[in-house]
């Protein structure tokens, strides 16, 4: 998290998605409005729920079966518990 907040960071990220920021030596040069627009590995600058501009990196979601298994197994068990 960074002590900028919405009104600090120019109008033009929100509508371009492009900023330049240097953090610790490395260089953000996309801004998404979410999480989840954010390329896996790239890092991004985001405006946080408190409206700071916080620096994030996504990471790759599970691929889809190990996810769909883990449901399923999910589910089974919570319908044991409340059987």
């Amino acid at each position: 998290m960074t002590n900028l907040t919405t009104e600090e960071v120019p109008a033009s990220a929100f509508e371009s998605g492009a900023i330049k920021l240097a953090v610790g030596g490395k260089e953000i040069r996309k801004f998404a409005p979410t999480f989840a627009l954010g390329t896996p590995g790239e890092p991004i600058a985001v405006i946080g729920s408190a409206g700071y501009l916080e620096i994030a990196s996504t990471v790759e979601a599970p691929r889809a079966p190990s996810a769909q298994i883990a449901a399923r197994k999910l589910r089974s068990t919570l319908a044991d518990i409340f059987e």
